[in-house]
């Protein structure tokens, strides 16, 4: 790993939004709150992180999740700018949110990095064994380059690059130069950098 720091303007900009609605049900319901987000994400500009915190939701149901956390996550994926591109992370995750998450997520074959209210970060989605691998490898060391990722996995370090590649690709974890970095750590640093 790299131990050069990473200049202050490479985090991104940071919104957070806490979901109040108790009971995310109904389509409409999700339309609703997905457009108050969007507005938020607009309003932005340049490479963003939205963390959107769960804590409060109590329900929410796959045509919520759907409307809300999948196609939030496929807006981020299809925007193909490099100095428009949105990461979402998913914050105060319970048990009784993931199943919901999931489907609607693999659905349309997406994945989200989520964290749970114990602080745990978790994977939810669509994604093979080595992503999944090589994102955990990033999470543990909050930040990590191909070497690095390629001995956790056992494979050459040229074949980790596809792969770290792809994750940041899916918006599954931030790059900065040839670093990747979890969103729970760009998220720590780009709120750090917005309050200096």
């Amino acid at each position: 790993m790299s131990g050069s720091r990473v200049p202050s303007d490479s985090w991104p900009a940071v919104a957070v939004t806490t979901l109040y609605k108790r009971d995310l049900i109904t389509r409409h319901t999700g339309r609703v709150v997905r457009s108050g987000i969007e507005g938020m994400v607009a309003e932005q500009g340049g490479r963003t992180l939205i963390v959107l915190d769960f804590q409060s939701v109590r329900i929410i149901d796959f045509s919520c999740a759907d409307e809300v956390v999948a196609k939030l996550v496929l807006g981020a994926v299809e925007h193909g700018d490099e100095g428009q591109e949105r990461f979402f992370l998913f914050r105060g995750i319970e048990e009784h949110h993931l199943d919901t998450i999931s489907f609607a997520l693999e659905r349309r074959d997406l994945a989200a990095t989520a964290q749970r209210s114990s602080g745990e970060p978790i994977l939810v989605g669509t994604a093979d064994e080595a992503e999944r691998q090589a994102w955990e490898t990033v999470c543990a060391h909050r930040r990590s380059d191909s070497a690095r990722v390629a001995s956790a996995l056992g494979i050459a370090e040229p074949a980790a690059r596809p792969i770290l590649n792809a994750l940041h690709g899916r918006r599954l974890l931030w790059r900065c130069g040839d670093e990747y970095v979890s969103l729970l750590e760009a998220f720590a640093m780009g709120a750090a950098g917005a309050g200096a």
